[in-house]
């Protein structure tokens, strides 16, 4: 049985936790799970729901693992690598859930080549792209990652051990594998769901805005409206570092979105629009 820590008990901690749980092969459980989060209330809740067998207080206690995963905000995850190294075995992997890859790979190994010279726990990079626009334990849902799919960034020691390892684990979650470069990740998930994040935000404080003024607006609102808006209601505190820490990229892909929309506002015919799209 793999021992597998989950700091950090939120949406996606929750029901990894949850998933990792159920995890069967022929009747046997594949994992033991533990669970770390700051708040005890937070804790109790994850024992409640079945999301993890067992927490610990404190990460000083997080030893004896075969992986942790960090699924804290992405700027915090190093934070969490550099205290961990110092405290659990050199055979232990840690890997994250991180919406963005380059900043912390870089990070990552900058800590390493600060430490000692000494074998410690490695890192592998990955990014399950699924969950919804929740946060906390309490919507935790392990049904989250059937048929989704993990992006692997891959092993900063170049371990192809620690990568099967890790694979395995969302595999075994209903999870499909996608290997990729950070920097390939970092841009590609700029386009399909960084700025999607952005324009939703927008639209929703445009929709606000005018909500002020004319509040029969909320009688006429649409089912394309709804959809474009659906992620708004997505933590700003989880968001706000991603869209920071990623920006060189989204900014490429805003540009040519600003472009585009400049385009159809000049545009008077819908054959022009549909050809604007692709269509």
């Amino acid at each position: 049985m793999t021992n597998v820590c989950i700091v950090g008990l939120g949406h996606i901690g929750g029901s990894l936790g949850k998933a990792l749980v159920d995890a069967r092969k022929n009747g046997k459980r594949l994992y033991k799970v533990y669970g770390y989060a700051r708040k005890p209330g937070v804790c109790r809740a994850a024992l409640k729901i079945k999301a993890c067998d067992a927490v610990f207080n404190s990460i000083d206690e997080i030893k004896n693992c075969d992986i942790i995963v960090l699924c804290v905000p992405v700027d915090k995850i190093a934070h969490f690598y550099k205290a961990l190294v110092k405290i659990v075995s050199p055979e232990t992997v840690i890997t994250d859930v991180g919406s963005i890859k380059g900043f912390i790979e870089v990070e990552v190994k900058k800590i390493r080549g600060n430490l000692p010279h000494r074998k410690v726990a490695d890192f592998v990079g990955a990014h399950p792209m699924a969950g919804r626009e929740v946060s906390g334990i309490n919507s935790a849902d392990e049904t989250i990652f059937k048929g989704a799919t993990c992006i692997i960034t891959g092993s900063v020691s170049a371990n192809v051990k620690n990568e099967k390892l890790v694979k395995k684990m969302w595999q075994d979650t209903g999870l499909k594998i996608v290997k990729m470069p950070a920097k390939e990740h970092d841009f590609l998930t700029a386009l399909t769901s960084h700025l999607p994040h952005i324009t939703a935000f927008c639209l929703q404080g445009m929709y606000n805005d005018v909500k002020r003024k004319y509040p029969n607006i909320e009688k006429i609102v649409a089912g394309s409206f709804k959809s474009a808006t659906r992620v708004a209601t997505s933590s700003a505190a989880m968001w706000a570092p991603i869209f920071n820490l990623n920006r060189k990229e989204i900014i490429k892909h805003t540009e040519i979105f600003s472009k585009n929309i400049k385009k159809l506002s000049k545009v008077s015919k819908i054959s022009n629009i549909l050809r604007l799209q692709g269509k």
